[in-house]
């Protein structure tokens, strides 16, 4: 029942001068428990539910059915961060200090790291798997980020940051990362030999970091007002999103690689469209909420001009980006 008065439901997006469009929401939930963190697969066709259970389930959105749930005994853990392969083979789960690998066909335990920063205290905070599966970088909450290679079966450590490490982005080939911390700072780098290519700074902790497949543009966000979308090489500041607000804080953000347009989401639940010469907001809607206020907490395009979201209420949504442009 709750599937169909979601399909079912309108969204009425306000425009600049108030015209109110409707649109036929395409929603539907996959869980009847709130989720804390979640996770689209590369493809965008699964995603990873960490729920308030503190288990881990894995589900595939064509066919809207659970293909696995580690629980919380397997773990042993509260899971700080988690992803799928690209090949979807493998569930990497990250601890305080330990890294897991788990079949997708079996549900089994495969190996495990256990890993440490510069500062042996130092935990987990985020993880980021190349395009070709071969490379792992870890983010730790000391700045540092190591450097983990399935190919030849090393492991090394690399301090970019001075403080957490929140983002960790791959390039399409599998040679570069970018990164991002609470020490403001977006740094470019090569996984080979950890060479900086370039650096992008903004006065407070990154809450919001998206870039194109290529790493050629991105576009951040610090906790108070620096909305940035730049060139990565030269660092030249393309567009500073603008609003009548002293500030705005987002949690997501996302570039359309074929269409002029970024996509943010609030503290909350709330999604805009800015257009990337200009900076200027060009739409704004909510997601559905079963209950309260839902969070969003992941955002993935599926195709061009197609995003998909996921939120706390474990509710997944399509929209369709051009409709939702009210210029």
């Amino acid at each position: 029942m709750r599937n169909l008065m979601i399909l079912f439901s309108l969204i009425f997006l306000m425009s600049c001068d108030g015209k109110q469009v409707e649109k036929v929401d395409d929603a539907f939930g996959l869980v009847n428990e709130q989720v804390i963190y979640a996770a689209f697969s590369a493809d965008s066709q699964s995603v990873l539910l960490y729920t308030q259970s503190k288990n881990l389930e894995l589900w595939d959105l064509s066919s809207r059915t659970k293909r696995m749930q580690l629980e919380f005994s397997q773990i042993g853990e509260v899971a700080r961060a988690f992803l799928l392969t690209h090949q979807k083979t493998k569930i990497v789960v990250g601890g305080e200090q330990r890294l897991s690998f788990w079949s997708v066909e079996t549900g089994q335990l495969e190996q495990y790291f256990t890993l440490s920063g510069a500062d042996p205290l130092a935990r987990i905070a985020s993880i980021a798997m190349s395009p070709n599966d071969e490379y792992l970088s870890v983010g730790m909450t000391d700045g540092s980020i190591v450097l983990i290679s399935f190919k030849d079966k090393s492991q090394r450590l690399f301090k970019p940051h001075s403080s957490e490490v929140a983002y960790l982005i791959w390039d399409a080939d599998s040679r570069r990362v970018m990164s991002a911390g609470f020490d403001g700072v977006v740094s470019t780098w090569l996984f080979s030999d950890a060479t900086v290519l370039s650096e992008f700074h903004v006065e407070k902790r990154v809450t919001t970091l998206a870039a194109t497949k290529t790493l050629d543009t991105a576009f951040v966000s610090d906790a108070l007002h620096d909305q940035r979308y730049f060139d990565v090489r030269s660092g030249h500041i393309k567009t500073t999103l603008s609003y009548p607000e002293r500030f705005r804080w987002f949690r997501e953000g996302l570039l359309l690689e074929e269409r002029p347009y970024i996509v943010t989401t609030s503290s909350k639940s709330k999604l805009s469209i800015w257009s990337k010469e200009t900076g200027k907001e060009l739409g704004s809607w909510f997601i559905n909420a079963s209950g309260g206020e839902a969070l969003v907490l992941d955002i993935i395009e599926e195709k061009p001009g197609t995003i998909i979201t996921v939120s706390s209420d474990g509710i997944i949504e399509r929209w369709q980006v051009d409709a939702l442009v009210q210029e």
